[in-house]
């Protein structure tokens, strides 16, 4: 299997973000691909998207393309779980030299169905977790150039969470929300950067998300939400790498709690974002904790666990709190809510007892090999091969 050399993106999109940077990452341990600047050979062409800047290369894509009529377009998409207008547009402006039986398109939202649904999509498409390969990628360059390694083990516990959220989602309002009313901030390495983001913390200007706070009793108010929009920053993300756990994190933070949320749970739908069906989106997030044997609980979607565990990975959420109801959206949040406040109310010893039990540390190391394995990435190669 031929892969044509260019990598065909905007300048803004770092290559080893994109389906095209891992290839060649893994290009000298893998025999099943090789890369080639011929043209006329039978390739697959990488076309990567950058949800947010356009690509300036398609004339220079079409012109190799069409040198052979057996070649293969992959148009990865997978930094985001979304498509912005400018990617609809390129999907269009393809057109003229591709078709449905000669074009895949890579998504790191599940389920595909959906995928296609919300965003009329023609193409066949495919879920790659890409953010586990470059997670993968980023560790291996870390340790080389930044010294980067695990925690010192046994970890001794000085807080009881590691909570670190820049984006601040509807999800994750929701949980700073609790973390504000139960005084789980104290307990915590927190972080809250709320600045310039749905600053009137509704959903398109409408009262959704204050409703809800009102709803599950975060707050009593429109009024307390003030005190929730103000920032709290643990450290300066500005020097250091975004993706690096900080240190004190690592050794002393007892559970790593993970937001990673998705499309539809920022999106105001039909019945409110709590009542629809998620899909489940993938960052270094849900990753970061397994890279550093951290134990995390994960305050997912149902669709989340659902691929979390097809990916081979086994969640620590019901070691941590064995009631979650996974009934419907709303149910599975309000469990999550009581399960944070459980493990709130442990001593660290408790906490550390829990982490150094023998079915949590073969849990720990279960997922360590599932990431390092990655097998997101040989999937997607096997299911490339065969197609």
């Amino acid at each position: 299997m031929y892969i044509f050399d260019y990598y065909y993106s905007s300048t803004e999109l770092p290559q080893n973000r994109s389906l095209f940077g891992h290839l060649k990452f893994f290009e000298e341990t893998n025999p099943l691909y090789t890369f080639t600047q011929d043209a006329d050979k039978e390739c697959i062409y990488i076309l990567s998207l950058d949800c947010y800047s356009p690509i300036h290369s398609l004339s220079h894509l079409k012109n190799n393309f069409l040198k052979n009529k057996n070649n293969f377009l992959i148009i990865d998409t997978t930094t985001e779980d979304f498509l912005e207008p400018h990617s609809k547009q390129i999907l269009k402006d393809i057109e003229d030299f591709s078709n449905v039986d000669n074009t895949l398109l890579l998504t790191g939202y599940s389920p595909v169905s959906a995928f296609k649904k919300d965003f009329d999509i023609e193409y066949d498409c495919y879920t790659y977790n890409s953010h586990e390969a470059m997670l993968y990628i980023w560790r291996n360059n870390a340790i080389i150039h930044n010294g980067w390694a695990k925690p010192t083990l046994p970890r001794q516990l000085e807080k009881h969470f590691t909570i670190l959220n820049k984006n601040c989602r509807p999800q994750r309002k929701i949980f700073h929300a609790l973390c504000t009313k139960e005084n789980i901030i104290d307990k915590s390495y927190y972080s809250w950067h709320n600045e310039g983001l749905n600053e009137d913390w509704t959903i398109d200007g409408g009262s959704e998300l204050i409703d809800h706070l009102i709803s599950l009793n975060l707050i009593s108010d429109k009024s307390e939400v003030d005190n929730l929009m103000k920032p709290i920053y643990f450290d300066d993300i500005t020097s250091i790498d975004e993706w690096e756990i900080p240190f004190s994190c690592r050794e002393h933070g007892g559970v790593y709690i993970n937001i990673d949320t998705s499309f539809k749970a920022d999106t105001p739908f039909d019945h409110g974002f709590l009542y629809n069906n998620i899909n489940s989106f993938f960052t270094e997030k849900t990753f970061n904790p397994i890279i550093n044997q951290i134990p995390s609980i994960n305050v997912f979607s149902k669709q989340h666990f659902k691929e979390f565990k097809n990916m081979g990975y086994i969640p620590l959420d019901d070691i941590y709190f064995k009631d979650l109801d996974f009934t419907s959206t709303l149910t599975l949040l309000k469990t999550q809510l009581e399960m944070v406040k459980h493990i709130a109310s442990l001593s660290l010893d408790e906490l550390k007892s829990i982490e150094q039990s023998s079915e949590v540390q073969d849990i720990l190391q279960h997922n360590l090999h599932q990431f390092n394995k990655q097998n997101c990435f040989n999937r997607l190669i096997n299911f490339l091969i065969n197609r």
